[in-house]
């Protein structure tokens, strides 16, 4: 062979790490693609008639009442978003839920997050005195902060709670106010502190009345419980910090009590 020939023959060698990283880079660019041809699909498929179906019946199963979800879509970032969720026919004295919006995401822990805004919640109180819509009627007989923690002890470890923009009204059958409280705001999460799991929990009231509770601004209470105790007090302000002696939470006589 001349020494010609031998110049013109070329070899590529490429070493064993050269090779695996391009491996590697070949992997991720498919993965991206197929990741995002995913998200597009889930995009589109979030805003058919199918999938609100299924929201509606996802959440009429968790709260045992009838709903309808006007609407479903994906937003930033990426979470499933369900519009003008409404019960009840809105009739004189019924009681009733609408939610503007709820943003719903899922995660590892906790594994379920959902914040609700402007969210507005009747209660109306029927002739034996039971509360409509009955799967938010504890709500209507809160005797302090303590039963709020009770109440979500059974979901606290999977789902992380955010209300914003909130109102909830206490009504009679015929449609009076009981008791109103107006810019609502409550969260309630999950943390841990090395080995110990700590629930934060938050509640901002603008304005709260009723006929036997005296006006209430700018409630703000904020506090912390772990398994062996449910209350440790963080924040507690407001422009009236108690409800007169011997109401409830709302403002509503407890039974037993003598009138003032």
């Amino acid at each position: 062979m001349t020494e010609e020939s031998k110049r013109k023959q070329k070899f590529t060698v490429s070493s064993p790490g050269v090779s695996r990283w391009r491996f590697v880079t070949r992997t991720l660019v498919v993965l991206m693609i197929v990741l995002v041809l995913l998200m597009v699909a889930g995009w589109i498929a979030a805003r058919t008639d199918g999938a609100r179906t299924l929201v509606e019946q996802w959440m009429e199963n968790r709260l045992g009442m009838q709903l309808l979800v006007g609407g479903t879509r994906i937003g930033f970032p990426y979470v499933l978003i369900a519009e003008n969720i409404v019960s009840g026919n809105g009739e004189e004295g019924e009681g009733y839920l609408q939610v503007s919006e709820a943003r719903i995401s899922l995660g590892c822990n906790p594994r379920v997050k959902v914040m609700l805004n402007e969210c507005d919640l009747v209660l109306a109180r029927g002739a034996e005195g039971a509360w409509e819509p009955s799967a938010f009627a504890v709500l209507a007989s809160l005797e302090s902060v303590e039963d709020i923690v009770a109440e979500t002890k059974g979901f606290r470890d999977d789902v992380c709670l955010r209300v914003e923009n909130s109102s909830i009204r206490l009504i009679d059958g015929a449609g009076r106010d009981i008791t109103r409280a107006t810019g609502v705001r409550f969260s309630m999460a999950r943390a841990e502190a090395g080995d110990r799991l700590l629930y934060h929990y938050y509640l901002w009231i603008d304005h709260a009345s009723g006929a036997n509770i005296a006006p209430v601004y700018n409630l703000e209470r904020e506090w912390l419980a772990i398994d062996e105790l449910d209350y440790i007090q963080l924040k507690y302000t407001s422009d009236q910090k108690k409800t007169r002696s011997g109401h409830s939470f709302w403002g509503e006589r407890r039974a037993g009590t003598p009138q003032e």
